[in-house]
């Protein structure tokens, strides 16, 4: 029950994790986060602070992320509905700058995303409701947090007004 396993790692540092799940007569029981198996995948990961969202259908939340003197790397994973999770490589001088990547979390699968320093992130919501977990390696400083605009992204979302927060329709384009 303690392995986590790499299914893919589509940009450096950003791994779409499989962990275990035993699922019986009484429901299922499942372990997202095991700190021995996960330092074999990425060392430097110690949890510091977590998050816990729920939002509504069509609702995105993001891009978000972190740098200056408190750069954040996240563990997310979905424990109910689904959302298409997206994340971008937000630095200039990188040859993946601005050529995001997605993946599908939900309950159902049990999958879980891990997304490195230097990446945005954010999510649509598909289902009536997401709960969508966080588990980031620094405290959120909001002098910190930044953020680019959602449809600034070369993505294309399967949305075209999505419900937004007033912080992130004020976000600058990419």
């Amino acid at each position: 029950m303690d392995k986590i396993r790499v299914i893919d790692e589509p940009l450096p540092s950003v791994y779409l994790l499989d962990f275990a799940k035993a699922t019986d007569n009484r429901g299922f029981f499942s372990k997202p986060y095991h700190i021995a198996s996960f330092k074999q995948i990425h060392p430097d990961f110690s949890v510091a602070e977590y998050f816990y969202s729920r939002s509504y259908f069509n609702v995105i939340r993001g891009m978000h992320y972190q740098l200056g003197s408190s750069p954040s790397q996240k563990l997310i994973f979905c424990s109910a509905g689904a959302v298409l999770d997206v994340v971008v490589d937000v630095r200039k001088d990188s040859k993946n700058y601005n050529k995001p990547v997605s993946f599908t979390l939900s309950e159902h699968q049990p999958t879980a995303l891990f997304v490195g320093r230097g990446y945005a992130h954010g999510y649509l919501t598909l289902t009536d409701h997401a709960d969508l977990h966080y588990l980031c390696d620094s405290l959120h400083d909001p002098s910190d947090d930044k953020g680019v605009l959602w449809s600034s992204i070369n993505f294309d979302w399967p949305t075209s007004s999505p419900i937004l927060s007033q912080r992130d329709k004020m976000h600058l384009p990419i």
